[in-house]
């Protein structure tokens, strides 16, 4: 027994020194929020992350920063920022099942203030190297023509009247070329969505073939265009140009001297998106480069600045669209994909259409309108008032569907009900719904209209319940990523994760009726989080901009799937 003591006594001053000398912060709370145990790194971290606080208060309020936990989840990960912005830290937590049947819970974090600093440096320094080098490229040649002309001028050499023009010409084209490089560099490092408007796609390729065909050293062109009747596309004029210029320039400059440039267009509509199939009889591309021909500054030509690629994926992703290159499948050359969103007028028509059958006596209104649901048990309030504002406001400007911005609240038996085509659900508490309220949901969806709720860790196990109520032989099941609602408006890879409070990865849920989804049902994704305004949680931009993306598809593929 003794012995074993001594073992045990042993292991525990092993496991202190182990916490004392580790950089990390590791704390452990008791379930009444009471410090049982924090290392002296994470007093020195919390110190720096709360200013003036104790040590108590300082972990309490770095979990809450991290998390509000809901029952039954194990473990969660994430990065917090202080309140003033200044620092951030990283964590993670788990439950500590103890012998005497208490759950305490263990925080283990670290600063990563410098270390993003330090990573940030890195990137703009290897940014400023990349753009030395390529400014640098075209000062030899300038100080060599320069120079050259300054022997001649000296030497009043009899050529002098030749030589001045060719000497002026080299210099004025490396001029041009550290222009476009500056030009050039600015776009790729340029955020931000674009403002997009209805363009004809097939009209601004025929424009593109024809430009570039007229002029090509080469001669003639063929070009096999295919006709077709497509719907427009979203998208930004001056940008679409430069990104199918970019691909004409590329297929002409990958075609062999000996050999007529040949283009082959193609198209297709999936998803609400519209795909544009650009290939040639080039040479086709190299498979040992063929995962870096969208870095900056990498080219396989001996010309160019090796920025053509990497802004036109810049471009196409700030259009909400894609673009691909591969080898042709059919033969010798390259095959390019562009996908952009299409524009559709249709979806308010469509979205009002279950209006009339719900009901007539209530008027139509001039512009799509969405509301947040209210319920019983708490819950509606926990939502941040930018978010849903946010999200109308996005939704408005990146479709250009009339959309009411301010935020609205109904319940279940409110005569304004069938106003919204579109309601949306999410807090921390408990759902309760009366009877009646369910049959009113269960009208509401039946006739058209559409319900989304996003779990704000807190809502999973009533709002299961509450579906389990009203569709008792509809239950919720997964929504798989190729489902439209990942792909109506903009083209993503499946459901993001905002909030990464735990380590679950985020899953849609749905409700079917007649074919139709009536419910869609975000878990441990947090997607209001993420439209809420930047600085209620510091979500960096492309965090945010990945929720804006799943709530703009979501609402539009609730508008035309009704």
């Amino acid at each position: 027994l003794d012995q074993a003591r001594e073992k045990l006594e042993s292991r525990e001053r092993f496991l202190s020194l182990v916490l004392e000398r580790v950089t990390v912060g590791v704390a452990v709370l008791a379930a009444d929020d009471r410090v049982v145990s924090l290392n002296p790194a994470g007093r020195q971290i919390l110190a720096e992350f709360v200013p003036g606080a104790d040590q108590a208060a300082g972990a309490r309020h770095l979990r809450e920063r991290f998390v509000q936990l809901a029952a039954g989840r194990a473990r969660w990960g994430g990065e917090a920022r202080s309140a003033d912005g200044l620092r951030t830290v990283r964590g993670a937590m788990a439950p500590l099942d103890l012998p005497d049947g208490r759950v305490d819970t263990m925080v283990v974090f670290e600063d990563i203030t410098e270390f993003l600093k330090t990573r940030k440096m890195a990137i703009n320094a290897e940014l400023a190297r990349q753009v030395a080098h390529e400014i640098k490229n075209p000062l030899t040649p300038i100080q060599l023509s320069v120079q050259l002309l300054q022997q001649a001028w000296q030497d009043s050499h009899p050529d002098l009247d030749r030589i001045v023009p060719e000497t002026t010409r080299r210099v004025l084209d490396q001029v041009e070329l550290l222009r476009t490089i500056a030009s050039e560099f600015s776009l790729l490092g340029r955020p931000g969505e674009l403002e997009r408007a209805p363009l004809d796609l097939p009209t601004l390729v025929r424009t593109t073939v024809d430009r570039y065909g007229a002029g090509n050293p080469q001669g003639a062109v063929g070009v096999d265009l295919q006709e077709a009747t497509l719907p427009a596309v979203l998208a930004h004029e001056e940008s679409l140009r430069k990104i199918l210029g970019n691909l004409m320039q590329n297929s002409l400059d990958a075609v062999p001297a000996d050999r007529e440039p040949r283009i082959v267009v193609r198209w297709r509509v999936e998803n609400e998106r519209v795909v544009l199939l650009w290939a040639d009889n080039g040479t086709g591309l190299d498979p040992e480069v063929a995962d870096r021909l969208f870095d900056p500054y990498f080219s396989t030509k001996s010309k160019g600045t090796g920025l053509g690629l990497a802004i036109c994926r810049n471009l196409a992703d700030r259009m909400g669209g894609g673009i691909v290159l591969r080898n042709r499948p059919d033969g010798p050359g390259a095959l390019a994909e562009l996908s952009l969103p299409r524009h559709h007028p249709e979806a308010l028509l469509l979205a009002m259409g279950w209006f009339l059958a719900a009901s007539a006596a209530t008027p139509l209104e001039p512009e799509v309108r969405i509301a947040r649901l209210h319920y019983e048990g708490g819950g509606d309030w926990y939502c941040d008032p930018s978010s849903l504002p946010n999200w109308l406001e996005e939704f408005g400007r990146r479709t250009g569907i009339p959309t009411a911005r301010q935020e609205a609240v109904v319940t279940l038996d409110s005569e304004d009900l069938y106003r919204y085509p579109f309601l949306y659900v999410s807090g921390h508490g408990r759902i309760l719904l009366a009877d009646e309220e369910l049959a009113d949901l269960r009208r509401y969806l039946d006739a058209g209209g559409f319900l989304y709720a996003d779990d704000n860790y807190g809502l999973d196990a009533s709002f299961r319940e509450m579906v389990a109520r009203l569709y008792p032989d509809n239950p919720l099941v997964p929504v798989a990523a190729d489902h439209p609602i990942y792909h109506t408006f903009y083209d993503l890879p499946g459901l993001p994760k905002i909030h990464k409070h735990d380590g679950e990865p985020a899953q849609g849920f749905g409700v079917w009726r007649n074919g139709r989804l009536v419910i869609f049902y975000t878990w441990s994704a947090d997607i209001g989080d993420g439209l809420e305004d930047a600085a209620v949680h510091g979500n960096p931009p492309q965090v945010r901009e990945a929720a804006i993306r799943m709530a703009v598809n979501i609402m539009m593929y609730a508008l035309t799937h009704p």
